[in-house]
């Protein structure tokens, strides 16, 4: 294995270590959520976030090694090299990778479902309190139901 394919190959390591911490991170969150533990689920998501921004650096990175090994700079190339290596144990680690990272995208839409489900909660309990015929705090987007009647001026 050349210095190229050993970079790759612990870029992909490190990926695989980031995809375990994001599972964690991800089942955090769901417990959070399912306790509704407002502080627990400020963690996750910072955490989430920080482990998100680390994988995405780390992948760029991937992809500027493998232009490095002759592939083109793309996520089907990963498939590729990987395919082309004899290496047992790095064949495992990918298909480990791959099924990681489907399971926190699995993870991730429940835990939104699970984050819907408590905003509607929460909005039939603002309701609740303001009693028949009161104006909605805020909608969806954050904004008061009530529209501006300013108009935006553009030079």
């Amino acid at each position: 294995m050349n210095a190229t394919d050993a970079a790759i190959a612990h870029s992909l390591a490190q990926e695989h270590a980031l995809a375990l911490q994001l599972l964690e991170v991800l089942g955090q969150e769901e417990a959070a959520l399912l306790d509704n533990d407002a502080d627990a689920l400020s963690q996750a998501a910072h955490g989430k976030s920080q482990l998100i921004a680390s994988f995405v650096t780390l992948h760029q990175q991937l992809r500027r090694l493998l232009g490095q090994a002759g592939l083109p700079e793309q996520d089907s190339s990963v498939a590729a090299w990987v395919a082309g290596q004899s290496d047992p144990a790095l064949q495992a680690q990918w298909r480990e990778l791959l099924d990681g990272a489907q399971r926190a995208q699995e993870l991730n839409r429940t835990n939104g479902l699970l984050i819907q489900r408590l905003s509607v909660r929460n909005q039939a309990a603002l309701a609740t309190l303001r009693g028949p015929g009161e104006a909605e705090l805020y909608g969806q987007r954050g904004l008061t139901g009530r529209r501006s009647h300013f108009k935006t001026i553009l030079g």
